[in-house]
């Protein structure tokens, strides 16, 4: 599934696949204003389809059946998304425009062949652009006469693309101790950081890591791991943060986590001493990796101990994980810093 993060530069970002946009079976669709920008579908209707996990407006054969683009205000550029289902691929979408409805200046995008998840393509306009029609234009006879497009931006001026999130999950490990969160993105333009967030059933979101944005194009894999993971659902979600303080937030994803007795860690950060309450008598040592994995401090545990003091002055400053162990078995990760 497509996830994207809403309006920076341009005036319009209409996504079937948004929470804005709840479709469930054969729809047509309502007009759809934002930024000074309609888009709405044709007089036969554009339907709004759902295909497995993919959602798309399907353009059918004829002329009947488009997406129209309109505005009082001169169209700069568009930028259209478009999806395949299973294997197939989409038929050439027209694209039409004017300045009204009987506009008859056309591109004809025969680039675009494309399965799943889809490819994008942008339109720059000449001025007095006021009325965009995306069809396809071939006969009803036609068996590949489909067109579908999931995503269409439009703006007042040639606007660099948003960042565009491909996938975005959150997944517990196997011993239900920590949470993987990995994301794809594309289109990262001008982008710092992502802020990640988390909150419980209780609570709201705050801050707990960030990580670096590449901030080049094309497509980029990220991956992050919670050791604080909480016990329960956990709900998730990332902060993009630009270079010029402008922010997004993605769609939630939520992880659910069946803890044991919990790992207590005090205090974070710390100096000195870090104490640890072990809530686990099967749990036969304590141990220390630094952020490559390396172990730096084992601690035996016997069976009696509750809890542990764990002498700190050794270790250099920064970020490590405590992991308890028994015997063999990881069983739980927690994160601390030492200052």
């Amino acid at each position: 599934m497509s996830i994207t993060f809403y309006v920076k530069a341009q005036e319009l970002t209409f996504d079937v696949t948004a929470e804005y946009f709840p479709i469930t079976a054969n729809t047509t669709f309502n007009d759809y204003t934002q930024g000074g920008i309609t888009i709405g579908g044709g007089a036969s209707g554009s339907i709004a389809r759902v295909d497995g996990d993919y959602k798309y407006i399907e353009i059918g054969k004829g002329t009947a059946k488009y997406i129209s683009i309109t505005s009082v205000s001169d169209i700069k550029k568009i930028t259209i998304y478009y999806r395949g289902a299973g294997n197939s691929t989409e038929s050439n979408p027209i694209i039409t425009y004017g300045n009204d409805a009987s506009a008859t200046n056309t591109y004809t995008d025969n680039s675009v062949k494309t399965t799943v998840p889809g490819a994008e393509k942008s339109f720059v306009f000449p001025a007095n652009t006021k009325y965009i029609r995306i069809s396809n234009g071939l006969d009803a006879t036609d068996v590949n006469a489909t067109t579908r497009v999931y995503k269409i931006i439009a703006g007042f001026s040639e606007y660099t693309l948003p960042l565009n999130f491909l996938s975005f999950t959150a997944k517990p490990n196997n011993q239900n101790s920590s949470v993987t969160l990995n994301w794809q993105t594309t289109n990262e333009v001008n982008t710092k950081e992502f802020v990640i967030e988390r909150r419980t059933e209780s609570t709201e979101f705050k801050p707990i890591d960030t990580k670096v944005s590449n901030n080049t194009s094309g497509v980029h894999h990220y991956t992050y791991t919670d050791y604080n993971a909480l016990s329960g659902k956990a709900y998730y979600r990332l902060k993009q943060l630009d270079h010029d303080a402008k922010y997004q937030y993605s769609d939630v994803v939520v992880a659910e986590l069946k803890k044991g007795p919990v790992l207590s860690v005090y205090p974070n950060p710390a100096q000195d001493v870090l104490n640890v309450q072990i809530g686990d008598k099967s749990i036969t040592a304590l141990q220390i990796l630094n952020t490559h994995g390396q172990k730096v401090l084992s601690i035996h545990v016997s069976e009696e101990e509750s809890s542990k003091a764990i002498n700190i002055t050794s270790l250099n400053a920064g970020a490590y994980i405590l992991q308890q162990v028994a015997g063999t078995i990881v069983k739980d990760r927690y994160k601390f810093i030492k200052e």
